[in-house]
């Protein structure tokens, strides 16, 4: 929600002709609160889950990925679209009367 009066001025301003998309941090729940707020119909969104990987063989003397602290994910774990992330951000969408 940070940055909507910023995102409601660049709607205004384009008059229709440019699309102003939003990201960071979208969901459905972000996107039922920001239209009414901004009038923006075009959202960014990865919809990640974080989930388990299919690693079987694990060396806790040797590092595949950044650690947690520094930004990356955990050891063995891997990001994943959520089919129903996306789904729910498609019903946003749809109850506001969007166009998809």
């Amino acid at each position: 929600m940070e940055g909507r009066e910023l995102l409601a001025g660049l709607v205004r301003e384009s008059g229709g002709k440019v699309d102003i998309m939003a990201g960071g941090g979208v969901n459905d729940s972000v996107i039922r609160q920001m239209i009414p707020a901004t009038d923006v119909t075009s959202y960014h969104m990865s919809g990640k889950i974080t989930l388990d990987s299919g690693m079987l063989y694990r060396n806790p003397e040797v590092s595949m990925g950044a650690p947690a602290a520094t930004g990356g994910i955990g050891e063995y774990q891997i990001f994943r679209t959520s089919l129903e992330k996306v789904r729910a951000a498609k019903a946003a969408l749809e109850e506001a009367g969007k166009e998809i």
